[in-house]
């Protein structure tokens, strides 16, 4: 029987940092992952003779340990001021840079002073003030801050496209939040970063990290049980079983409480927390569809925005194909879900065709994630659990416990959490 020192369950993006941060702590950890694959969301997919991410990704500059790594590990991250775009009736509005608002012509005068008066008050909102927004609904907020106008024109689409039938539930802190990453910008627009050759160029950085710390990946594991002791744990998967000092969980909370036996109202927590799902299909083109890396779509279609890769990357990198996700956010009662995959590519591809004309699509592939992220709903933060668990020697981490919103950024930290806990713990 083997023995390591931390045990992950997990090889998403929060459970390859935490393999990581422990190796670099001098802790040699055993990573489990049921999939062939390591990465999770980050996952890619091989198209002709490169990859492409399943999800649309990208860095933003406030993701400081996240752009830390990348240093860390030698990976490159390229980066670009993109440009985005609301699309209606056959026209692009440009909203890119500040004074985009000024030719916005889906607002009026007095709308735009409106929306202008809001992106002020957020300035004013620090990261501690989140919990006061946790039982306000978002709509609410908007309303109290803008006008009924600039909610109903601008800001309920994107909502709508969002979160769907949940959109009244959805909590003020999250849009607060969300709208703060997506307006970070000054003269030249927005700044975001890609990893150069996708996000599986990060996972496999991290994976051959772990490894040369003493580490192993495991893929193609399936956990047949989990035995919590006070200063141990032993791990059944396949056919081994391991023991360990200490447990990181990144499963779905459904999948630990499997196989780990929690307190009543820590379990109740847990499994309070809903989550949305994500369909996006990735288009190869013959030439660009829209002139934007990001456009909003303010008309009824299955997908609620255009992420054109190939507005931030060059073509060149696959093929020649020009890449667009057609991105939407399906809520639980969507029939979405209950299509073919041939079925959902075929839905998507006609409204793409019907709103931006005739298109020569190369090649498409649908990807649909049910657990893609929390509906941050009114009062959620109740239900937020730390990283350490009533379990002395049980972490978790993941979108559980990330407020009041999700992120890559995000996973790390909760990584480092962790690991920093574990270590400071031993310490004598």
């Amino acid at each position: 029987m083997q023995t390591w020192d931390v045990v992950v369950l997990g090889a998403g993006v929060a459970g390859l940092a935490a393999a990581y941060e422990f190796g670099k702590k001098g802790k040699r950890a055993l990573l489990i992952e049921k999939s062939a694959e390591p990465g999770g969301a980050l996952h890619a997919t091989k198209v002709k003779s490169f990859f492409v991410d399943d999800f649309y990704h990208h860095v933003f500059p406030r993701d400081t340990q996240t752009i830390k790594m990348c240093k860390d590990l030698g990976v490159i991250i390229d980066w670009k001021y993109v440009t985005t775009a609301f699309f209606e009736k056959g026209k692009f509005h440009r909203l890119t840079k500040p004074q985009d608002l000024f030719t916005f012509k889906l607002l009026s005068l007095r709308n735009k002073i409106a929306l202008a008066r809001f992106m002020l008050k957020l300035k004013l909102i620090r990261d501690s003030d989140y919990p006061k927004y946790d039982e306000i609904s978002a709509k609410e907020f908007l309303l109290k801050y803008s006008n009924q106008q600039t909610y109903e024109r601008f800001f309920r689409p994107l909502l709508q496209s969002k979160f769907g039938g949940d959109l009244s539930r959805i909590s003020a802190a999250w849009l607060i939040e969300r709208i703060k990453w997506r307006s970070e910008r000054n003269l030249k627009g927005e700044k975001l970063g890609y990893i150069r050759g996708g996000f599986q160029v990060l996972t496999g950085a991290m994976v051959d990290k772990i490894k040369e710390h003493g580490g192993r990946v495991e893929l193609n594991a399936t956990v047949k049980g989990i035995k919590l002791e006070k200063n141990s744990v032993s791990v059944r998967y396949n056919n081994e079983e391991i023991i360990a000092s200490t447990l990181v969980s990144t499963l779905p909370p459904r999948i630990l409480t499997q196989f780990v036996s929690l307190p009543k109202d820590y379990a109740k927590k847990l499994e309070s927390l809903e989550y949305q799902g994500a369909c996006c299909v990735l288009v190869g083109l013959s030439k660009p569809l829209t002139p934007h890396y990001w456009t909003n779509i303010l008309e009824p279609a299955y997908f609620g925005a255009t992420i054109e890769q190939t507005n931030f990357t060059d073509a060149a990198n696959y093929e020649g194909d020009h890449l667009v996700y057609l991105a939407s956010y399906p809520d639980r009662n969507n029939n979405v879900w209950n299509m073919t995959e041939e079925e959902a590519g075929k839905a998507y591809l006609a409204d793409m065709q019907r709103i931006f004309g005739e298109q020569e699509v190369r090649w498409h592939k649908v990807f649909r994630l049910q657990a893609s992220g929390l509906i941050y709903h009114m009062g959620i933060l109740k239900n937020i659990v730390p990283v350490q668990t009533p379990i002395s020697n049980l972490f978790v981490a993941g979108m559980f416990n990330s407020y009041p919103e999700r992120s890559i950024d995000r996973s790390v930290v909760l990584a480092q959490e962790i690991v920093n806990s574990v270590v400071n713990n031993e310490a004598p």
